[in-house]
């Protein structure tokens, strides 16, 4: 828009505007200004030279005025978030897992527990990051824990280290709207409960090293699973594979857990 050759004072006015406007509502506002200033001093075709300023300056306006009303229906005041397509959305469906990608599954469970481990100590410990913990609704939910139960599983004694060790973690009926942020129509929401038992087991007598397998793997024996285990029918639960054998075959060193 600018000339090399001689120009009103009009025009140097203009351009200095557009110059030194950070803003196009600054912009906007003072060729508005300048337009009426200038209206009884020059001819009204030199005014019509502000006109393609002002409307560019009244479309950009306009144009960010509405992406900041629509914001909301893409990003959230959580960070760098943004909302996605509901029908989009989907949780991980155990069902299809299969000998062929179960390792490619339990590399997506590694790195979901070091992420929720990174969130644990960051938002959980002295040194609390407000900024960086604004993930969930709730900071945390309620659980009622009842210690010492007898062993859940078939087998009792046989299987859990002790008969009366088990933890029993019940969460209560949880409202999918002020609990867990489900941002849903009030016919649409839901109680959700869970409620969960674990014991220390043995595994004297429930593992097995195959070193003919390739690659080679440890075996735990508490029944048959053939979406982890294929078509092994000895009572294969969960497998591992093994890396690395130390000197005289493989080594496994016993845990010992307790409840306190």
């Amino acid at each position: 828009m600018s000339r090399k050759a001689p120009q009103s004072a009009l025009y140097h006015q203009q351009q200095a505007i557009l110059r030194n406007s950070d803003t196009s509502t600054a912009a906007l506002w003072r060729l508005s200004r300048m337009s009426w200033t200038w209206r009884g001093v020059v001819p009204l075709a030199m005014l019509k030279s502000v006109s393609l300023p002002l409307v560019m300056s009244l479309a950009t306006f306009c144009a960010f005025t509405t992406a900041g009303v629509f914001s909301s229906r893409v990003a959230t005041s959580r960070g760098s978030e943004v909302l996605v397509v509901g029908d989009k959305c989907a949780t991980l469906n155990g069902s299809l897992f299969t000998t062929q990608n179960i390792r490619s599954s339990q590399s997506y469970l590694a790195s979901r527990i070091r992420s929720s481990a990174n969130y644990e100590a960051s938002c959980y410990g002295k040194s609390r990051s407000a900024e960086n913990c604004r993930t969930f609704v709730r900071d945390t939910l309620p659980i009622t824990i009842t210690k010492g139960n007898t062993c859940p599983f078939p087998g009792n004694d046989r299987i859990c280290r002790s008969p009366a060790s088990a933890l029993r973690l019940d969460s209560g009926f949880l409202d999918s709207h002020r609990d867990l942020g489900i941002n849903s129509q009030p016919s649409s929401r839901f109680l959700y409960r869970t409620v969960n038992e674990c014991a220390p087991i043995k595994d004297e007598g429930y593992m097995k090293w195959n070193t003919s397998a390739r690659p080679r793997n440890v075996q735990f024996l508490y029944g048959n699973d053939p979406v982890i285990c294929g078509e092994d029918q000895s009572g294969c639960t969960r497998q591992f594979d093994v890396v690395r054998f130390g000197e005289g075959g493989p080594r496994t060193a016993r845990s010992e857990y307790g409840i306190s």
